[in-house]
């Protein structure tokens, strides 16, 4: 067992995901992962709580990247559940099946506020689309925001949003209204007149949201509220520091430095690596936002522990006219090269059930025409989302589904079909081009312009169009 957690050790001080593959194929194949899962849990309760590596190697092997964040799992939880898996495919099929089934449930341990759509709408986890789509339609309704004015001087107004904080937008828009700092669910009247107006931008009635609590009972309100929420079943600082994590990044988003600060000093404190394409945004789309000293900081970051996969990226800041930038730039290319000498070699292909995706692209239009029939009433995100995915998914249904949406007299559903249709085969996007080419609104035949310039070459577009005038 010692030769066993040695070398997961070495992997993950290394962030050698394909030596940690090696060692926990070894584990499963010799019956000792549940030794390994233990070892991992005393490890992280000994001075190292805040660790997130071994979380990060767990979660690559079982294939759970994409749900990184959503799964209220802890890394030894995981390898202790899987443990009687024989090999990589069965421990990943199995993992799978777990969110899967837990998300179709209801089961708060899969957490789908914390699901990138864009990101899964490629992978095997597509199957959740539907499920994640329908309830982010739902979520902003029937919700309550309590209010109460104090009773002691100075007698203020105070707002719990522990509601919005649970829904996917919600809880964006409480993280914008608190300007960079960590959200707290009780909120004051300046804050929540930024969420109030974020809320009625979306077409929200926020007075009827509104529930007053008498103020000697709001501090006991409030208590309780906490004292009910999920809480896993047994208490684990992994646990909190992935959800820090999450939320960093969102307020990252916002463009505050003091937020960018925040999450690179909490990526070096846990050792995570997961956060790879948010640093390589930072570095690149981002990258005038920031300092020169907290650009070479986050190039250097993603030198130590980038991949393959942010290099083309980061070799376009090659050119820049900042020197310290090109040095750090190529400084952090060049540990991710030797590391792709050694560490990223292929990796065993992820094994999973088969997925009936004409059945997947069915529930999508369903959804999709669902937001169809409310589209004013319907967060701008959610309909992007859901055109991005049904697109992205295919199937029988969807070229004649957006090419029909295209006589829709909502201007915001038109221009996020031509966005959806880079999504499509190229001559199915074309007819919905074409369409876009002629639309009133200029937006949207801008953004067909671009779609044009993105995807044909002027003769192959004059030639298309050519032919549909045969």
């Amino acid at each position: 067992m010692s030769s066993l957690w040695d070398d997961l050790l070495r992997s993950v001080k290394r962030y050698d995901f394909v030596a940690s593959r090696k060692v926990l194929d070894r584990a499963l194949a010799e019956d000792k992962a549940q030794d390994l899962a233990q070892s991992i849990q005393e490890r992280l309760q000994d001075g190292q709580l805040g660790d997130l590596r071994y979380r990060d190697h767990v979660f690559r092997y079982f294939g759970l990247d994409e749900v990184y964040f959503a799964l209220r799992m802890t890394s030894n939880e995981l390898l202790h559940k899987l443990s009687y898996a024989q090999n990589s495919a069965e421990g990943r099929q199995d993992a799978f099946d777990l969110v899967v089934a837990a998300a179709r449930q209801g089961d708060p341990t899969v957490w789908l506020n914390a699901i990138d759509v864009e990101q899964i709408s490629s992978s095997e986890f597509a199957v959740l689309l539907p499920i994640v789509l329908e309830k982010r339609i739902e979520e902003l309704k029937d919700l309550h925001i309590y209010c109460s004015l104090r009773d002691a001087r100075p007698r203020v107004m105070r707002y719990l949003v522990d509601e919005l904080m649970e829904t996917y937008y919600g809880m964006r828009i409480v993280i914008a209204a608190q300007e960079g700092r960590k959200p707290e669910t009780v909120v004051g009247s300046s804050a929540y007149s930024r969420i109030r107006d974020a809320l009625e931008t979306l077409g929200l009635d926020t007075q009827s949201m509104l529930v007053e609590i008498p103020g000697h009972q709001w501090q006991s309100f409030v208590n309780d509220r906490v004292r009910f929420r999920y809480s896993p079943k047994e208490p684990s600082l992994e646990l909190v520091r992935v959800e820090d994590v999450f939320i960093r990044i969102h307020l990252a988003e916002t463009g505050s430095e003091r937020a960018v600060v925040d999450l690179l000093n909490l990526i070096e404190s846990t050792g995570t690596s997961v956060c790879n394409k948010t640093l390589c945004d930072f570095a690149t789309t981002r990258f005038h936002r920031v300092s020169t000293d907290l650009r070479t900081r986050v190039l250097r970051i993603l030198g130590e522990r980038g991949d393959r996969s942010v290099s083309d990226r980061l070799a376009a800041l090659l050119t820049t006219s900042d020197v310290a930038v090109r040095r750090a730039t190529a400084k952090a290319l060049s540990a991710i090269e030797s590391r792709i000498a050694w560490v990223m070699k292929p990796e065993t292909p992820l094994t999973v059930g088969y997925i009936n995706r004409e059945a997947l692209s069915h529930d999508l239009a369903r959804v999709v025409k669902r937001l169809m029939e409310n589209v004013r009433e319907s967060d701008h995100t959610t309909i992007r989302d859901a055109l991005l995915s049904l697109a992205e998914v295919g199937g029988p249904e969807t070229s004649r589904l957006l090419q029909g949406m295209m006589r829709n007299p909502e201007r915001i559903l038109r221009f996020n079909v031509v966005a959806a249709s880079g999504r499509l085969p190229r001559e199915d996007a074309a007819d919905i081009i074409k369409l876009a080419l002629n639309d009133e609104d200029e937006e949207v035949r801008s953004a067909a312009m671009r779609e044009i310039e993105r995807r044909w070459s002027d003769d192959t577009w004059i030639h298309t169009s050519a032919e549909d005038t045969r």
